[in-house]
């Protein structure tokens, strides 16, 4: 659902890569791959979670400054600061529904991808 939504989205301006486990993510991390311009981690993402990744992300050259935003349906205040003190740039919590994924979306874009809107809008 996600992927969908940031497709119709954004469209062919935004790249996409998912994946479904640590060793996947991993691969689209390592030297010589394209560098990224977000991360939006899912706290876990088997066989580990997002507070085990994230050193592994920022010890990587070139990633020590991507955005690395955290994303869990079941945030507690401790894996919060957990991922904060790791490196996270922010921890969300996912929202129900479209409308409200949407916003949630957009606002990450904004923060992180500025320039992806004003290519939009112009």
């Amino acid at each position: 659902m996600l992927t969908h939504l940031i497709k119709t989205l954004f469209g062919e301006q935004l790249g996409l890569v998912c994946t479904i486990n640590q060793t996947d993510f991993l691969a689209h991390l390592a030297p010589g791959e394209p560098l990224v311009s977000l991360i939006l981690l899912d706290y876990h993402l088997p066989p580990t979670t997002a507070t085990e990744l994230i050193p592994l992300i920022r010890a990587q050259a070139g990633r020590e400054q991507v955005p690395v935003v955290v994303w869990s349906a079941q945030a507690s205040a401790q894996e919060q600061q957990a991922c904060v003190a790791k490196g996270a740039s922010e921890y969300l919590s996912k929202v129900a529904g479209m409308d409200s994924l949407t916003q949630q979306l957009y606002q990450l874009v904004v923060r992180y991808i500025p320039a992806l809107l004003q290519v939009d809008e112009a």
